[in-house]
Parts: structure tokens; sequence; C-alpha cells
């Protein structure tokens, strides 16, 4: 398809800073950030694919490719308006040349609501193609691809004058049939499906958002004069493309390893250290023996029973069955999600992939971590050194707080990843980073009620989204148990088996199993009620720990804590006793 002299003329991107009237055609911008959803999607597992195809109700990713990069493509179809083309001088005058003309200074609207609008007009052949509200979906996933939604009054603040109507209308509609019929997404099989839901529009938005950082960036895609030919200008693209993903660092997602260990032949960190199973890691290996989709897994267990090690085996076995793309681990604070960054670090040197992996350090101190600060070292002088073994390293380009979550595997504290659920700029593309991803929760019994219902939202979400779950604790009341089951789908909860136990959620199904913790781990405590008075609490309390132990003095008010602080602090020091105070 030839296009016209005003769909040549549209500028996408410009140089305003050097004012040099160097520029960059819409078409091409669009075509680029394409090319990059296409890439980014060929490198990642095959099951991601799937999800885009189901979405858009196909069977297969090669049916729906020419109608998903279609859609991507038509991002930016806003920036064919009045309100966008007015913002460059040199840009405005050409356009005007070709018959694109506004009566009086356009206000300016964010392009994104203004493609969200022109997506969803009657003039061009998707009206007709697409049910009304997958449209409308469709629309509000791609156009709010910098970060935020427009609200229903933004969309209705968007007149005429901004959008452009006739000539305006008419380039429009002839972009579209160009896209259409370079990706050949054919009107008799577009997609049937009458709305995208939930995960849908989050996989589309994400994706949408991610392709267009790289698509955007000159250093990546240099300005190109209009051309003639579309399909070679998508294959350079292509390659371009590609290019890109080499220099940030975006490899093909393959799992960890491609071969099924047993668990006491997996090794654990980067010197290949091994484990013999304990009962509670049996029962996890067992409980994921049959497991053809997404899981929950809620571990209750003392400390030292090896649930680290438990959910490291999960998300092998999880990976290798069902194509998840990596993990993220959460923790409640900075210093124990520094403390597992380098037990991850090194359990994926264990690994030995043939392929560098990519770990980032998701909190508000990761760049003060000297763990953190190696592997980003180690990113840049990746390939000028030969190495036998491809190290474990933390890319620059994915160290941004909205880009960390994108990363292969990454590291934090529990907010990094509730950020997904909260109504923020570019939830989605966080989101979309934990899509089809194992995620591990630590320490759940750690957050308040706050927390541990967005933890709940983030369950639901990663189990619409085809995610798997490991949530990790030593204790855990019976409600917020059962909540947490609930949350990613249990359709019944079962009653209580013995501590330390594991339940299993898949598919709607709940399984349970109980476990023994290791004998040897076993501590004994003793309940004491005391006198109220301190003259006959102190000698009781001195003489428990005379020859060694730990003694709790539990009492119900700050002042009485105190007071019994106070009057233990001379004897217990002249003692040689710890004494602390909470």
């Amino acid at each position: 398809m030839r296009l016209s002299g005003a769909a040549r003329a549209l500028w996408g991107k410009s140089d305003r800073e050097r004012n040099d009237g160097a520029w960059h055609p819409l078409l091409h911008h669009m075509l680029d950030v394409a090319a990059c959803a296409e890439a980014i999607l060929e490198r990642e597992p095959r099951r991601t694919r799937e999800l885009y195809a189901r979405d858009l109700g196909y069977a297969d990713y090669a049916r729906a490719r020419p109608w998903l990069l279609s859609l991507i493509t038509l991002h930016d179809l806003g920036k064919a308006s009045p309100t966008f083309q007015a913002l460059w001088g040199p840009g405005a005058a050409r356009v005007r040349e070709q018959g694109l003309t506004w009566s009086k200074e356009p206000e300016y609207v964010p392009h994104g609501f203004v493609s969200q609008l022109a997506l969803e007009e009657e003039e061009h052949p998707l009206s007709a193609a697409l049910a009304w509200d997958l449209l409308r979906q469709v629309a509000d996933a791609v156009g709010c691809h910098h970060g935020l939604r427009a609200s229903p009054a933004e969309l209705d603040g968007v007149g005429e004058l901004e959008l452009g109507t006739g000539p305006w209308q008419t380039v429009r509609r002839e972009l579209v049939e160009a896209v259409l019929e370079l990706f050949g997404a054919d009107p008799e099989d577009a997609p049937r499906v009458s709305e995208l839901g939930g995960p849908g529009f989050y996989r589309l938005a994400g994706l949408t958002s991610f392709a267009d950082w790289i698509g955007s960036s000159q250093d990546f895609f240099g300005f190109v004069a209009p051309v003639d030919c579309l399909g070679s200008y998508y294959r350079e693209a292509s390659a371009k493309a590609r290019a890109a993903l080499d220099r940030i660092g975006w490899r093909e997602r393959r799992p960890l390893r491609p071969d099924k260990l047993p668990f006491e032949r997996v090794p654990f960190d980067k010197e290949g250290k091994t484990y013999t199973p304990r009962p509670l890691q049996r029962a996890v290996a067992e409980l994921l023996e049959e497991c053809g989709e997404p899981a929950l897994l809620l571990i209750k267990a003392p400390m030292g029973e090896g649930k680290t090690e438990a959910a490291f085996y999960s998300h092998l076995r999880l990976q290798q069955d069902l194509g998840h793309r990596g993990m993220y681990v959460a923790l409640p604070t900075r210093a124990t999600g520094s403390a597992m960054f380098e037990r991850t670090a090194g359990f994926l040197e264990g690994m030995g992939r043939s392929e560098p992996v990519d770990l980032q350090l998701l909190h508000g101190a990761a760049l003060l971590n000297d763990g953190y600060a190696q592997l980003r070292l180690r990113a840049v002088d990746e390939g000028k050194t030969p190495d036998p073994r491809p190290a474990v390293s933390a890319q620059e380009w994915f160290s941004s707080k909205k880009r960390a979550q994108l990363s292969e595997y990454g590291v934090g504290t529990v907010d990094q990843a509730l950020l997904a659920v909260l109504p923020l700029k570019h939830n989605f593309v966080r989101m979309w980073g934990l899509g089809n991803r194992t995620v591990v929760i630590d320490e759940i019994h750690a957050y308040d009620t706050y927390t541990s219902r967005l933890v709940e939202a983030l369950l639901s979400w990663l189990y619409a989204l085809g995610s798997s779950a490991i949530v990790m604790s030593a204790t855990l009341p019976k409600e917020r148990r059962e909540a947490l089951l609930r949350a990613y789908g249990a359709g019944g909860v079962p009653e209580s088996v013995p501590y330390p136990r594991v339940f299993k959620v898949a598919g709607g199904r709940v399984e349970a199993v109980s476990c023994e913790a290791a004998p040897n781990r076993r501590v004994a405590l003793r309940l004491q009620a005391l006198p109220a008075g301190f003259a006959q609490v102190i000698p009781e309390v001195l003489a428990s720990v005379a020859e060694g132990g730990c003694t709790a003095c539990i009492v119900n008010t700050v002042e009485r804590a105190q007071q019994l602080y106070r009057a233990l602090e001379g004897p217990a020091w002249a003692q040689g006793i710890e004494l602390f105070l909470f």
C-alpha cells in the first residue's frame, strides 16, 4: 500500500532540543515499537505468547500475531492529530502543506488520550472488525503507554479541534488500513472475544509501554526519512529491535536447568552445595510431581526447616513444567531483602545456565549494596573477558525503578511487588513483569492489616495472570491462611492439618500435607506465672538463667516493663547476664 503525502508528512519524533530539523515519520516510530514488542515476545517462553493468543480468543500465537502487532503499532495513532502535530513548528508547517490544518491553536492533550479516542472512531476498519467493548479496552490499554490511564472526564474534554476531523480522520483511517495490510490482519479472522479482560489488559498495556521505551530511544532507532516499502522498513526495524534487546541484556527466557533434578542433586550455591531433603522439602517435591498449571504453595514451618531451598526448588520445577519466565523474591525489610539477595545470587550461579542471568535488587537502598554493585560492574564487563561459566549480573537498563520488575530475576521488599496493584503510574508495567513468573513472598506473618489486604490482591492478580506464588511463614493465624488461599482461587479450604504443613492450590483445588519438623531443632518452653511484686520476681528471673538459657518476662504495660528492666539492670550486669527491653 502506497501512502499519501499527508500520511508520509506526519512526524512522530523530532530532535527539538538541537532544533536542527531532524525528524522521524510517525508510522516509522509506530512500526519501531511493534518490532520491539515482537522481538520481546520472541525471547519470552512459548507460554507467554500463548497467553496473548488466549486473550484475543485464538488457539495459537501465529493467528493472534497479526492482530496483536497491529494493535500495538496503533498505540500512537493519536499523534495524527492537530494537538500533537502543532507541537513542533517545522513539522506543523509540513503537514499544513499537505492539507492537514487547524483553524486555531489547539489545546494540548496527551497524545495517548487522543490515541484512545482515535482508535474508537467509527471511520476505520477496527470498529467494524472488533466487538465494541474489546475495541474500547484495547484502545485504553495501548493509549495509556505513557503511564496514566485517561479518566472519562479527560476523554470528554478532548474536542474536535484537538482530535481533528475531515482530512485528519481520512489520514488516520489510511494509517490503520496500512498497518492491518502490512501484518496481514484479516477482518474475517479478527478476534471474536467480546472483551479483553483484566489479565489481557495488563499484558497488552505492559508490553506496549515496555516496547515503546525501547522503540523511542534514538540510541537504538535513529531517524529515517520516509520510505515507500513498509515491509522493508519493518524488517530493518526488527533487526534493530533484536540488536537493542541484546544491548540492554534482554535474552531468551530459558529454564535455569533443562534437566529435572531430584532435590538431593540440586546445587543451592555457586560451590554446588546440595542437601539431603528434609521432611518439609520432600513434601513440597511430592506436591509438585503432578502440576500442570500455575500453583500457590503456602508453607508453614519453623525456622531452619529449609523453606528457602524448598522455594528455590519449587521455582525450578514450575519453570520447567509451566514455562515461567523468572522469579521475584519479596521480603518485609531492606535488611532481609539484602540477605536473600546474596543467597539468590549464589543459587543462580550454582545452576550453571549456559546464558548469563540478570538479577536485580529492588529496594530503596539497593545502590548502597556492595553485592549488587559488583553485579552491575560485572554486567559492564560482560563479554569482554573469556569466562568458562556465564555469570549472574545486573544489567544497567533494568536498574531503573520502573524497569527493575521486568528483569528475569529479582529480590527485594514486598512493596515493590505491591506497587503493581496500586493505581500508580506504569503499574501495569510492573504487573507485566510479574506475569508468568514465580513470586515468592517470605515472612508473610510480618505485615499489618493494610499490607496483608494488598498481598491478597496481589495473589488474586498472580492467579489471573498465570503466575505461581510461594508464600512462607513460621506461623500464621487460621483466618489469614484461609484468606491467602482463597485469594489464589481456592474453591474450599480444607480442615487444618498438623503443623508444620504445606498447602497447594492449583486450578481452584486445594491439597494439604503435614510433615515432621527436625527433632533436633525442637525447643522446650516452660510458662510460669510470677508474683506481682518485683522483690520476688528478680531472684527467680536471675536463677532461671544462672546456668544458661533464655528467659522472657512478659508484662502488660510499658511502665511496668521499664520498671522491671531497671530493677534487673544492676544484678544482671553484675552476673554477666545480657538484658534487653522490647
